[in-house]
């Protein structure tokens, strides 16, 4: 049980409305495993309904509104059912239905005032039984709407309800919702409401619009009493596990965790240098301290005998209810890590030791052991504005078979054991709507981020310099990034990634650019998946990266083939490159030598795609991944097959 308590008010008759989240509370089996994520999966599944959009979100699919300007005749029947009265207003009783059942739209009916400017008095709204839609066996909205003193007509209720089910062996789920609406006129807001947890009953039970049923009010004593079943303890302790990732150190109910012990998906890993490689991390929560953080881990190689580490503190300017990553930031931090790093892998140390990803990477052997000590200052603000700024030191000493050696002149070539390298960065991003999103311990940078659909923007510049600190180099870096998604209403939608990156001067090859690569089996949004680490190398590049996801347009009009409800998926991805003549070592004197396996890029274009199916069993996809150009390079692997999880209604 979910309870949002809102306050909705709106300066002018037909001013745009003003939201302040006053309180908020869950009480049930997910607030034990609820990092942040759980509660903006509710917020997507169960989002308000503005019957009059012509699409409407909800269960994270895009619907065709009855009343849509351009859609609806096309996809619906109506039919004048009735007159009737509702709520003593005199109300046309108008029908619909859409042509195909399996396309994403609506059954129901509209009461429709015939003495008001033809206003919806009344909104019913059911999902087609066909419809493909997964765990999903029934879903229906009702709307209340009523005449305010300014004359405009305001959804004044909202019941959603929806029955859940995962197979024939699982306990079905029966959901109901209920948004509740008062709407305020008056035009002196003289406060604005920060977010709180508010617990206490009687603040409830002064402030909620309506009373809680009598199975509502029994629910906290309910789960009390399921904390003492040993089976249901281990099962809720399972899931907290699978979902977070984490091991939290205390039962929620009685005593929030201070300490989380994870990520649990990083545990073990192996790789030609380190062999068997075990890693434990932890992290501490606002509960131990609402300001002040640390985090890291230590993990030991079993061939190279080394053990590497990670270690932050961090210090949050304003106070976090749990997790620092918490969307908005103001925080500075510290890092300072010894680790084995994979070359031409761009990834932060939350996916580096990710089982999937070391599975992948096993038999990389030009890797680097890297000593890092970073600081950094994030701040974030509700407008969606979000900026970074470091100074990092990393001194790098190369392991395996990569080999650091500088072509002096013609004749002369010469081993280096490592670089050292210091600079300072300044990111600036742009997401609008983070506030949504940003709640749980990934903060901005979480994949549940990708339910935004406002397009997300980054702009970043990097400088190296020599001296202080023990800096080799000096050279500017700049990169910068787009993504967003394209909603075709229920024809699916195209997820779009562009980026492009130059560096301006002249620097040893393990800093140039590459294409980001996924050498694993499974799908990894915006990779390239046939492409190995560092096989092509450039130090100015443009990468585009689009996915098209029909929602079962084609193959829910097969018959048969349509049971099985399966949904088509297309990708796309292309780099450009080009590795100007100052960072060529066949060129130019003083730089490294590229790796044997390594192809410097010319004006040249790289292009792969794939065409696949999703929702296999209602879980997992299967792509055929094509590379279309380069495909005459040693080794180079020309077509694949992966896999890939993806849960979606």
């Amino acid at each position: 049980m979910r309870e949002v308590l809102t306050d909705v008010r709106q300066t002018e008759p037909y001013a745009q409305i003003q939201k302040n989240l006053l309180a908020k509370r869950s009480v049930g089996a997910e607030e034990t495993f609820n990092d942040g994520s759980m509660d903006v999966f509710l917020a997507q599944v169960f989002r308000e309904v503005d019957i009059y959009d012509d699409d409407i979100e909800v269960l994270l699919n895009k619907f065709v509104s009855p009343t849509s300007a351009s859609l609806a005749t096309l996809y619906y029947k109506f039919h004048i059912q009735d007159t009737v009265m509702v709520d003593n207003i005199r109300c046309v009783n108008l029908a619909f239905f859409p042509f195909n059942p399996e396309s994403y739209s609506f059954n129901g009916n509209l009461h429709i005032a015939i003495d008001n400017n033809f206003a919806i008095k009344r909104a019913d709204l059911s999902m087609p039984k066909n419809l493909n839609i997964n765990f999903l066996e029934n879903f229906r909205v009702i709307q209340h709407f009523n005449m305010q003193e300014n004359g405009q007509w305001k959804n004044e209720k909202e019941d959603v309800y929806a029955n859940f089910s995962m197979g024939d062996l699982f306990t079905k789920v029966y959901a109901h919702q209920v948004r509740s609406y008062r709407h305020d006129y008056n035009s002196d807001i003289s406060s604005t409401h920060q977010p709180l947890d508010k617990q206490n009953s009687a603040f409830w039970d002064e402030h909620r619009h309506l009373a809680l049923k009598n199975a509502e009010v029994k629910l906290p004593k309910l789960m009390d009493e399921l904390q003492n079943v040993p089976m249901y303890r281990r099962f809720e302790k399972f899931l907290e596990i699978i979902i977070t990732g984490y091991i939290k150190t205390s039962n929620e109910r009685k005593t929030k965790s201070k300490i989380d012990i994870g990520q649990m998906y990083s545990l073990y890993g192996k790789n030609p240098i380190e062999g068997a490689r075990l890693r434990l991390g932890m992290t501490t929560t606002a509960h131990l301290h609402p300001r002040l953080f640390f985090s890291g881990y230590s993990a030991y190689g079993f061939a190279d005998q080394k053990w590497k580490y990670s270690a932050t503190a961090s210090y949050s300017f304003i106070e976090k209810e749990n997790y620092l990553q918490k969307f908005p930031r103001n925080d500075i931090s510290f890092t300072s890590e010894y680790d084995l790093y994979s070359l031409g892998m761009q990834m932060n140390d939350g996916n580096k030791d990710n089982l999937f990803v070391a599975m992948g990477t096993a038999g990389i052997a030009n890797r680097s052991y890297q000593n890092r000590q970073k600081l950094t200052y994030t701040v974030d603000w509700e407008s969606g504005i979000g900026v970074s700024a470091w100074w990092k030191h990393t001194k790098d000493t190369p392991a395996g078979a990569l080999e650091y050696r500088l072509q002096k002149n013609a004749n002369e070539v010469v081993p280096i054991s490592g670089y050292s390298l210091s600079k300072v960065g300044l990111e600036v991003s742009f997401s609008p709507g983070m506030k949504e999103y940003g709640a749980n311990r990934a903060g901005r940078n979480s994949k549940v981020n990708f339910i935004n659909d406002n397009i997300r923007l980054k702009l970043m510049h990097e400088y190296a310099y020599r001296g202080f600190s023990g800096g080799d180099y000096a050279y500017h870096q700049s990169q910068a990034s787009a993504s967003k998604r394209f909603w075709l209403s229920s024809f699916g939608h195209i997820d779009a990634h562009l980026s492009a990156g130059k560096i301006w001067n002249q620097v040893p090859f393990p800093l140039l650019a590459s294409p980001e690569v996924n050498p694993s089996i499974f799908i990894e949004k915006n990779r390239f998946h046939l492409i190995q680490p560092f096989e092509f190398v450039s130090d100015e590049y443009l990468a585009l990266h689009v996915g098209y996801f029909l929602k079962g347009w084609i193959l829910n009009r097969i018959p048969l083939l349509k049971k099985l409800q399966l949904r088509e998926v297309a990708t796309f991805s292309g780099y450009y490159g080009n590795l100007t003549d100052k960072n060529n070592p066949t060129k130019t004197y003083g730089l490294f030598i590229f790796p044997e396996a390594a192809q410097s890029m010319q004006n040249s274009l790289y292009m792969e795609g794939s065409v696949g199916i999703e929702n296999i069993f209602k879980v997992f996809r299967v792509d055929y991944f094509r590379r279309f150009t380069h495909l005459d390079l040693p080794g180079a692997p020309k077509q694949g097959i992966k896999i890939g999880f993806r849960f979606a209604f």
